[in-house]
């Protein structure tokens, strides 16, 4: 018997101790479709023009033997597929367009660009996902897509991904498949940044409408206030003593028509804080108030 079977069949027993069924877990395993990243074929360089990589990509794009075109890619991937057990996908970005030598930017791109990608998938039998690309391109050399300050850049970027829902869409179509349209967004700083409100604003302003700089004001002001109230109850709480408490040390217990079991001098339900719904807190960039406890 192989060494692996011999372990395999070790483990087995150990996990049967357990309750557990390995051979049931390895075929429910099988059934469950793997998407594999396309982009593990070539180092993330893609097929639009890029060079070099950036907007938080850590990859060189440059390792030997990377696949040069997607029918390198097709073919290096359905290798791969063949020594990989289980069912399989495969997650395409949206740089890995086939627009024959013709420069398409990204925000312009549409499902004939990925025909050779579907068909593909339908001779392979597996599905397909599908990303949209926010890294390695001249507008996303800042780190900064979706949540860029300048409205020509950000707007470029929303018509991308507007534009990646439509491909996947159509291949969900094509394949009659569910296709996950998975949104990464590389945007931040890799440092502790000066400004943390700043850009949530920017890509808070295309999803919901920003409150006007003077709501913002009163909203700030009323939290402030609240969390101040907050401390104060916290603090003259744990320092005041009921009156119960205050006369017994002074002249013994009360009469039973006088006590009012645990009445503190600052009534501290006056003063009640709660935190503001979480969109205002992601326009204010304000922390819930739980760390003054």
């Amino acid at each position: 018997m192989p060494r692996t079977e011999q372990e395999y069949k070790a483990a087995r027993e150990i996990y049967a101790e357990l309750a557990i069924d390995t051979d049931q877990a390895i075929e429910t395993l099988a059934s469950i479709p793997l998407s594999i990243h396309c982009w593990q074929g070539d180092d993330v360089i893609g097929f639009d023009g890029a060079t070099s990589l950036s907007g938080g990509i850590l990859s060189t794009g440059s390792y030997p033997g990377r696949a040069r075109n997607a029918e390198e890619l097709r073919s290096d991937a359905a290798f791969a597929f063949s020594l990989i057990p289980g069912k399989k996908r495969f997650n395409l970005h949206a740089m890995y367009a086939e627009t024959g030598g013709a420069k398409v930017d990204r925000c312009d791109l549409e499902p004939s660009y990925y025909e050779g990608w579907i068909e593909w998938a339908k001779q392979q039998h597996i599905g397909l996902d599908f990303n949209p690309t926010f890294f390695s391109h001249p507008l996303a050399e800042s780190g900064w897509t979706l949540a860029h300050a300048d409205n020509n850049i950000r707007d470029f970027w929303i018509r991308h991904g507007k534009a990646s829902r439509r491909i996947a869409q159509s291949i969900a179509d094509a394949l009659k498949d569910h296709v996950v349209n998975n949104l990464w967004v590389p945007d931040g700083y890799k440092d502790m940044p000066a400004d943390r409100l700043g850009p949530r604003c920017h890509i808070f302003r295309k999803t919901a409408k920003r409150p006007s700089a003077r709501q913002r004001r009163i909203q700030a002001l009323r939290y402030r206030i609240r969390s101040l109230c907050g401390r104060f109850s916290r603090v003259l709480s744990r320092l005041c003593i009921s009156e119960s408490h205050w006369s017994m040390l002074r002249y013994g217990p009360l009469p039973p028509h006088r006590k009012r079991s645990g009445q503190n001098f600052f009534d501290s339900s006056l003063c009640t804080i709660s935190d503001p719904p979480l969109e205002q807190r992601i326009a204010l960039g304000l922390r819930s108030h739980s760390h003054l406890e």
